[in-house]
């Protein structure tokens, strides 16, 4: 992902995201949808040279007259008022059992499983129990405000998903940067949707809550392993260590669940829609159980950071959208298992 600044903004961005905050005023972000009235942290510099415009990701600056704004923030103003925002049970059969605690700590992790995804092909996923925790950060306005999120058990990738297990469904390979081990990358959001269909219903995408449980791995740092960037190179490839592309999925340390790349090599796609205001939704109903995001919305949410990002959009609650048409070469995905 090529970010590169935090603040606020107004932007209309034909065809890609198009993102419509309610306060002035308007300034340009590349990787956030934020709201803040007061001044909101930079994002360090990057070191590599910002992509075409064909491949930008991130928010595109637009020109937007003073009036058009004026009207967009009164009546996106006047509908949050109105129409409040709803939060829906997720619905999806998780893996879990019920004699199992549930837990949030590193010790919560699961035994590891291998299914046959096609054609010869494994993935391997781990269990976890599921429990309690602290979604959300406090350093970008997307991410606020923390509120309580409770994650019934599930079974995640291990790794994300490669591009041999791409090829062995999909009998193509869209990545850019192309190895068998390497994560597939370059697919977008429904991309995915017709290799989970090709898959049998077997397995989904991570909703938002669920991926940030699993990289959090009971940890309530910036990531999994703590606070300091300077570890950061041992769990990930990021712009400080990848050299402009991806790796092999599992060549770093893993997270306390035994999860690979959670931080950097390629973002990740969750089954979310985006809702600028869902997190505080959340908030005011107290701990929600199995979150799934807004019933409706114009992106999907990306997690994790890439092999192009600093290390501040790697965390484990930064987040991102994007449209779901979109792809890029930073992004791809790993997968939850359907039932047991």
């Amino acid at each position: 992902m090529k970010r590169t600044t935090k603040p606020s903004e107004i932007v209309v961005e034909p065809p890609d995201r198009i993102v419509l905050p309610y306060v002035e005023p308007p300034t340009i972000e590349r990787s956030k949808v934020i709201v803040d009235l007061s001044p909101t942290p930079q994002a360090p510099p990057k070191s590599k040279s910002q992509p075409s415009v064909v491949r930008q990701r991130g928010l595109r600056q637009a020109i937007i007259g003073a009036g058009l704004a004026a009207v967009v923030i009164a009546l996106a103003s006047y509908l949050a008022t109105k129409t409040p925002s709803t939060v829906s049970p997720n619905s999806w059969n998780p893996i879990g059992d019920p004699q199992q605690p549930a837990a949030s700590g590193a010790a919560a992790s699961g035994k590891e499983s291998t299914i046959n995804l096609a054609n010869g092909v494994k993935i391997q996923m781990v269990n976890l129990p599921g429990g309690e925790f602290t979604m959300g950060g406090d350093r970008y306005d997307d991410e606020k405000p923390p509120h309580r999120v409770k994650v019934s058990p599930f079974a995640i990738g291990k790794t994300e998903v490669t591009q041999a297990q791409w090829k062995a469904v999909m009998a193509s390979n869209p990545s850019n940067n192309q190895g068998d081990n390497l994560p597939v990358e370059n697919v977008s959001w429904e991309n995915v949707q017709d290799f989970l269909k090709k898959v049998g219903n077997r397995f989904r995408l991570p909703t938002e809550a669920e991926w940030e449980y699993a990289a959090r791995a009971g940890s309530t740092t910036a990531f999994s392993f703590g606070d300091s960037e300077a570890q950061l190179g041992e769990y990930a490839w990021f712009d400080g260590n990848a050299g402009g592309k991806t790796h092999p999925v599992g060549g770093k340390k893993s997270n306390p669940f035994g999860l690979f790349d959670m931080h950097g090599n390629v973002w990740e796609w969750c089954s979310d829609w985006y809702g600028s205001d869902y997190y505080a939704v959340c908030q005011r109903q107290g701990t929600v159980t199995d979150p799934r995001g807004p019933s409706a919305g114009s992106y999907r949410v990306m997690r994790g950071g890439g092999w192009g990002d600093g290390a501040v959009y790697c965390r484990s609650a930064n987040r991102s959208v994007w449209s779901p048409g979109n792809r890029d070469d930073d992004l791809g995905f790993r997968l939850v298992r359907i039932g047991r």
